[in-house]
């Protein structure tokens, strides 16, 4: 048997010379075994659940990715059906609308990181008032092999699906802290998944590479989604107070798309406020303009920054600076766009270089 590390508390077990019904009978020997045989900590014995997808090859003859996407979707279907149990691998998975594409989407990730065909994004971020660029946005973005950037929508669900998050989440971190080092005048946020937030080799990871670098941490804006955050209040405030002890601020990112109360805003202790763009596209309607007046008038008495996100006209835009937003994001101010914005076009170094996770 072999076994590696995939990502996070991600693993993948080979077992050769072995039926498909010795191989379930072992995982779910593993699990049993988790779930009654406490790990002791220093602060007590604590019990691990586990999940466990498998494919068995039956001599088939596949390429590695594909046969690690198969499993990865038999383990995303054992973790939706609560957690704790073994689920196999069977072609019909492939059928289903959740899963359909996850085969080829997955191993294209993979080996478009090996290749070193992940790059990253920039879309600026403008002050309200005087219009000039506060800070940009990191958005990871992957190139296929016809040298075409492969729009978000494409890959990012599928990363989130099969657990390949955690690797989207440490490329972004460690290539926005290469440019904040590099530049020294640019402030940069980068997004956190669900999957990094429970995740205390992310938040090691971001330690290390910000330890006693307050100059670069100040300019680092590391954002949380509502969604993210509410599932467990208690620990998004303890991963948003080790944040913000490292130097950096925090963003409560796409806020009004979940069931944040205003004074759950408080209890967060956030730095900045995104507002989800659905109200931004929107804002013609009564209640929508209420709801992002109420949140600025709420945001300036507690000292919190606000962004008005997806502000895709100059009337939209127009109406954010009237109500006061502090800033403004959208295509109206400008694009993602896979070059050093904060540089000069005919720079030698605005092409961003595709670098290696």
């Amino acid at each position: 048997s072999h076994m590696a590390r995939i990502s996070g508390d991600i693993f993948a077990i080979v077992m050769s010379d072995m039926s498909a019904h010795r191989g379930e009978s072992i995982a779910v020997n593993l699990i049993k075994g988790f779930a009654s045989q406490p790990f002791h900590t220093s602060h007590g014995p604590i019990r691990l659940t586990i999940s466990i997808g498998g494919l068995a090859l039956n001599g088939e003859c596949m390429r590695g990715g594909d046969a690690l996407s198969r499993a990865e979707i038999a383990l995303s279907r054992a973790k939706s059906m609560g957690g704790g149990c073994f689920h196999a691998y069977h072609d019909g998975l492939q059928n289903t609308i959740e899963t359909r594409g996850l085969l080829g989407r997955g191993f294209e990730f993979l080996q478009a990181n090996d290749e070193h065909r992940l790059v990253m994004a920039y879309q600026p971020v403008i002050h309200s008032d005087s219009g000039d660029i506060a800070f940009y946005e990191s958005l990871i973005r992957m190139v296929d092999k016809t040298g075409r950037m492969v729009p978000a929508g494409e890959f990012i669900p599928v990363l989130e699906q099969l657990g390949f998050a955690r690797m989207a989440d440490r490329f972004t971190l460690k290539q926005a802290v290469t440019e904040l080092d590099t530049y020294p005048d640019i402030t940069l946020s980068v997004n956190v998944s669900n999957w990094s937030l429970n995740d205390p080799q992310w938040l090691r990871a971001a330690a290390f590479l910000l330890e006693d670098r307050p100059d670069l941490a100040r300019r680092l804006i590391i954002e949380i989604t509502e969604s993210v955050a509410m599932k467990s209040l208690k620990k998004a405030q303890s991963v948003i107070q080790a944040l913000q002890s490292l130097g950096c601020s925090v963003a409560l990112d796409d806020f009004g798309a979940g069931y944040t109360s205003f004074k759950q805003i408080k209890n967060l202790n956030v730095d900045m406020i995104k507002i989800d763009q659905h109200f931004v596209r929107h804002i013609d309607k009564d209640e929508n303009v209420l709801f992002i007046r109420a949140l600025q008038s709420l945001a300036d008495g507690m000292g919190i920054t606000t962004v008005a996100e997806g502000a895709e006209s100059q009337r939209e835009t127009e109406m954010l600076q009237a109500i006061g937003l502090n800033y403004i994001q959208g295509y109206a101010v400008g694009h993602p766009s896979p070059e050093r914005l904060w540089l000069p076009k005919r720079h030698e170094d605005r092409q961003l270089a595709k670098l290696a996770c």
